[in-house]
């Protein structure tokens, strides 16, 4: 049996990659995290991943319920709720990654983690705003990007000699949203983020980008671009 414990936000608990639920009440979204499960050698998947979830809360609630599991594999994949605060603190976010993957790892667990991609390149924006974006907004993968995720994760696991079944299907087998459901997201649930988030992120970014004007496009920020893919697999201490 494979111990799965995936720790994290909401994208781990499949925001993006809606499923009829099986039942009432049941879950409503899957997403890589179950896609992945599905490929291990009799997994038993538990996902401590919460909605609005940030590095505090990982390393204080979710990483010890993780270790009393006693986990073969673990994920972490978490920052979004923290870069979207101005008060965001990326020292003081390292050293909590560090931490919880240090935890798992000396406790037996390969720990998979991965990077986000870039919303400034992908919404054009001008780079003095694109860069410091790079760090403060993120957006939930669609069920291909879900799938995408899931695959790049089982071909580490797979290269590091874990035992696996077939990767999950790279296409979706849903259609995508109409139209008309996402003019009625924007309309509703879309326009309410940006408007709460326009009270604090849109000032915090825009000073952010005049700080870091005379550096160019190799300043800070630009150095620490996310790429779209699953970073790392990084194997466990035992």
């Amino acid at each position: 049996m494979t111990t799965y414990t995936a720790l994290g936000d909401s994208i781990t608990l499949g925001i993006g990659d809606p499923v009829r639920p099986v039942r009432p009440g049941g879950p409503r979204w899957r997403g890589w995290a179950v896609l992945l499960a599905d490929s291990l050698d009799q997994p038993s998947l538990h996902i401590l991943a919460a909605s609005g979830g940030r590095a505090a809360d990982v390393e204080s609630t979710q990483l010890p319920r993780a270790l009393q599991l006693r986990p073969d594999l673990a994920s972490v994949v978490f920052g979004i709720n923290d870069t979207l605060r101005p008060g965001f603190d990326p020292d003081g976010f390292a050293a909590t990654a560090a931490h919880v993957v240090g935890a798992l790892r000396a406790a037996g667990a390969d720990v998979l983690t991965m990077r986000l991609p870039d919303p400034g390149r992908m919404l054009g924006l001008p780079g003095p705003l694109a860069r410091p974006l790079a760090w403060r907004a993120r957006q939930h993968p669609s069920e291909r990007g879900h799938r995408l995720i899931a695959r790049r994760f089982h071909a580490l696991l797979a290269a590091a000699g874990h035992r696996l079944g077939p990767p999950p299907d790279a296409e979706p087998h849903n259609p995508p949203p109409s139209r008309l459901a996402e003019f009625g997201w924007l309309a509703t649930k879309g326009t309410a983020w940006v408007v709460r988030r326009s009270t604090d992120l849109v000032p915090h970014l825009l000073a952010t980008a005049i700080r870091e004007w005379p550096a160019g496009p190799e300043g800070p920020a630009a150095a620490g671009t996310p790429s779209a893919e699953p970073a790392a697999l990084a194997p466990s201490d035992g």
